[in-house]
């Protein structure tokens, strides 16, 4: 299958945990930037300034919400605004909606992800993580968001698009997380495809 393999990380990397993992082919790094505790990871600028001296170029990151008592547009912000101050360079900020911390109310999710993604297209390029399951329990059929990348997960161990089902008005996705967290070289990864 073409295209190519990345992975996305939740805790600290090493420089050279980043030089194996870029031995083993991978080609993209996502990083955790954001907590659902409500605070930047502080561990996401140092993450990434090992993987651009390990030679990684091409680097996201992601932002885990906290939607119960947390200001959507501030939370966007600090994670923005903390990398930068930190001088840690990122492509795509991808807006994570799977399980924890929620409302119970459809339509409050909907509105505290749209405040999100509003204030994350105003300061670079946005994207959404997600599985159909999540997207339903969390959103509904909500299809507000159908303009946005979409990077979603199917547990499947297979690096393809075969697997896809349109759901909250997505047609296409953009990047599929296919492995559920294993340890390569050191470190907990889940393992990314993208075309």
């Amino acid at each position: 299958m073409s295209g190519s393999v990345g992975i996305d990380v939740s805790s600290l990397v090493t420089q050279a945990q980043f030089e194996r993992l870029a031995d083993s082919g991978f080609k993209f790094l996502i990083v955790r930037a954001y907590r659902s505790i409500g605070a930047v990871d502080t561990n996401a600028p140092t993450t990434i300034r090992n993987a651009r001296a390990a030679g990684m170029e091409d680097i996201d990151v992601y932002l885990f919400p906290k939607p119960s008592g947390g200001d959507p547009e501030t939370q966007v912000s600090e994670t923005v605004d903390y990398l930068h101050s930190q001088g840690a360079e990122f492509g795509t900020l991808w807006l994570d909606v799977e399980p924890g911390n929620w409302s119970a109310s459809k339509e409050e999710n909907q509105k505290f992800f749209m405040a999100m993604y509003s204030k994350a297209t105003r300061l670079g390029s946005t994207g959404v993580y997600t599985s159909a399951a999540n997207w339903n329990a969390i959103m509904g059929n909500f299809s507000g968001a159908m303009t946005i990348p979409l990077w979603y997960t199917y547990f499947d161990s297979n690096k393809s698009f075969d697997d896809f089902a349109p759901f909250g008005g997505w047609l296409n996705p953009v990047m599929k997380q296919f492995t559920n967290t294993q340890t390569i070289s050191g470190v907990p990864v889940d393992q990314n495809w993208r075309p």
